[in-house]
């Protein structure tokens, strides 16, 4: 069989085609720096996990949903009158504890340290996702390299880096419990589930389908459930909890 050349015309498109991403993409990530610290602006996603951040470490971990004291914080970064609309954090808290460990006074090294942390949950699941394409469907390295990079530089994942937004833990949530259904791993499967409650409207649904097929599933996703609301009571307790469920009625 001959050898495959770099010069080859669809390696060649891929080629031309990946550096105009990575080009488009390196600039759009300058442009947002140099609003961060010239500009002095910032971007309304990332606001919402900094206040969440800042009263889990600064003040007590049972205000996180204390909209008042949200609206405090934002405030210091963004006055009142320049916001044109107040978004509370409304995302449950798994994630609390690791927003009030990166965040501090300076809110652009806040932000670097989140995304950097955000980044770590996307190769992680790439990684499962590679691991997934390796044992179920036989694919081999070049095809795992542009999985991989497809991954990485996927316009929405850019996007939801840029903003802070916690898109990766979900992502890697979905990778787990796809691996955990294609190799039968049922607590694995669970546990992937689990993880997406960080968007409890997403997580329930894929939930209610176990109801009919897979019921082991389903019970690994409620005892992995219950095991994360331990975790999340014994950081922000009952009245954290109860906060949490006030913003999702409002």
């Amino acid at each position: 069989m001959p050898k495959r050349h770099w010069f080859e015309l669809h390696n060649l498109l891929f080629i031309i085609l990946f550096s105009f991403q990575f080009v488009w993409i390196f600039s759009l990530i300058i442009s947002k720096y140099g609003s961060l610290v010239v500009k002095k602006e910032v971007g309304l996603d990332y606001l919402l996990y900094y206040s969440a951040g800042y009263i889990f470490r600064y003040d007590s971990p049972e205000r996180l949903y204390d909209l008042t004291l949200q609206k405090q914080v934002q405030a210091t970064i963004v006055p009142e009158k320049n916001q044109e609309h107040f978004y509370p954090f409304n995302h449950p808290p798994i994630l609390a504890p690791l927003m009030g460990w990166v965040v501090t006074d300076n809110y652009l090294a806040s932000y670097l340290r989140w995304v950097i942390c955000l980044l770590l949950f996307q190769l992680i699941g790439m990684g499962v996702l590679m691991r997934l394409m390796r044992r179920v469907f036989k694919w081999k390295g070049k095809d795992l390299f542009v999985v991989i990079l497809s991954g990485l530089f996927f316009y929405p994942a850019i996007v939801a880096f840029i903003r802070g937004q916690d898109s990766s833990f979900f992502l890697l949530g979905i990778c787990l419990w796809v691996l955990g259904l294609m190799d039968s791993d049922d607590k694995v499967a669970g546990l992937g589930l689990a993880m997406t409650l960080i968007r409890p409207q997403i997580a329930l649904v894929l939930a209610f389908l176990f109801l009919f097929k897979k019921r082991r599933v389903l019970l690994w996703f409620l005892l992995w459930s219950v095991i994360l609301l331990i975790y999340c009571f014994l950081f922000i307790g009952w009245t954290g909890l109860s906060g949490f469920l006030n913003v999702l009625i409002l």
